[in-house]
Order: structure tokens, then C-alpha cells, then sequence
């Protein structure tokens, strides 16, 4: 059986440029992607897509989103990512041009002609979850056009990555987070923020790998030590 489509939603900095090129490796390839305001603004996120893009050779339609949140001032991640959002890293001489310039349009006219279809689309989603949240509000029969919903985003058991508690892609947006949270007995949405709890399936019977990974851990609980 054939995977279901795939839309991948991404605030551009070098990890998602990873994920990216991952999933052109694994043959997996978005069938399209909509970029977000998040660890750079709305508009280098969508450079370094296009940028990711050439250098793998890929053709994906870009269509871009969000360019703020939908309460609260936009934080960047600079300071992770570089003014960039891709540390600096060397550029093609050459990109595509976007797709087109809404992606909350573009995801609820797909998604909508999805469910009714009956040919759902899984959702990737790697930064703040407002092109969904957009989504939603304008049309919510767009439920029923998604098959698997994965999200990064949020933390359970770990600590926060911009407050003791808050991972940066749902402190980036909050409310965002909440509305999507309130279709959640509909869809699966998988949390990735606690990667100090992931372990491979290889793993599960190494207690060499688990002693280290405790101790890691509780290091990280303890916070730094000195200089």
C-alpha cells in the first residue's frame, strides 16, 4: 500500500533542514511544504527551504504561512540557529521560486478535498503550530482530510528549552498549540519535545546504554556546572 501524502511545516532553522534532507534520503520526500515564522522570520525560513531543497536536488512546492503568532510577539532562535537560521552555511547560487503565498489556504483546500476524497494527508509539523491553527479556524471539516499528524513540539517528562518547562515551538505559539490540541480525540499528534526519554527500540535491552543515558539525564536535571 501506498504511504498517504505528506506536507511538511517548518520554520526553516538547521534542524529542520535535516529532517528535510532525511526524508528526501529515506525516499520520502514532502509532496509539498509550508513554511512559518519560528527560529528565523516567516520570510528566511522559506530562503532556506528553497536552499535545502537545491542543494538535494528535490522539487517540492513551498507555499508560505504565518509570519507572527496568534497573541503574542514572535521570539526568534538566533541564538541557536544563527541570524541565518542555517548557521551561515554556504548557499546555492540557484533556488526555485515559492509555490505560492498561503499556506493556510492551501492546506484547507487540501485537506478539505482529502476527507472528501476519502485519501487523507499526513501532517508533519516541525515549528509553531499557527498555519494549522489558521487552518482549522477557517475550515474545520479539514479533520477529516488528515491521516497521521505528527508534531514537534511541547515536552512531557524533560525540561523546557527556553523556560524550565516550555519547549520552544508551542512557547513560540501558544494559543496555536492549545487549538490544536482541541481536536485531539480526532488525530494522533506525537510530541517530540521529551528526546531525552527517546531511546531506540535496540536499546531496550542495553543496560551499558540506559546507565549512560540516566546519567546524562541527571546531569541535565542538575543544570551546568561551573565555567
Amino acid at each position: 500500500m501506498a504511504p498517504n501524502r505528506l506536507i511538511l511545516d517548518t520554520d526553516g532553522g538547521v534542524d529542520d533542514a535535516q529532517a528535510l534532507l532525511l526524508l528526501i534520503a529515506a525516499s520520502r520526500a514532502p509532496d509539498a511544504i509550508t513554511t512559518v515564522f519560528g527560529n528565523v522570520s516567516l520570510d528566511a525560513a522559506t530562503r532556506n527551504v528553497l536552499a535545502t531543497l537545491a542543494v538535494a536536488g528535490a522539487a517540492v512546492p513551498v507555499h508560505t504561512g504565518a509570519s507572527q503568532p496568534l497573541a503574542q510577539d514572535w521570539i526568534d532562535a538566533h541564538h541557536v540557529h544563527g541570524e541565518d537560521g542555517l548557521g551561515g552555511a554556504p548557499r546555492p547560487d540557484r533556488t526555485a521560486d515559492i509555490a505560492g503565498s498561503d499556506a493556510v489556504g492551501f492546506l484547507a483546500a487540501t485537506l478539505l478535498a482529502a476527507a472528501a476524497a476519502a485519501d487523507p494527508v499526513d501532517l508533519l509539523m516541525i515549528g509553531p503550530l499557527t498555519n494549522l491553527a489558521l487552518a482549522l479556524q477557517r475550515a474545520p471539516g479539514i479533520t477529516g482530510g488528515i491521516g497521521r499528524l505528527v508534531i514537534m513540539g511541547g515536552t512531557v517528562y524533560g525540561r523546557g528549552n527556553v523556560t524550565p518547562a516550555a519547549e520552544f515551538n508551542i512557547f513560540s505559539d501558544p494559543r496555536s498549540g492549545r487549538h490544536r490540541l482541541r481536536h485531539r480525540n480526532r488525530h494522533d499528534g506525537r510530541s517530540l519535545g521529551a528526546l531525552s526519554r527517546a531511546r531506540p527500540d535496540g536499546c531496550r535491552d542495553r543496560p551499558d546504554v540506559r546507565a549512560r543515558g540516566a546519567k546524562r539525564l541527571q546531569g541535565l536535571r542538575a543544570g551546568p556546572g561551573p565555567a
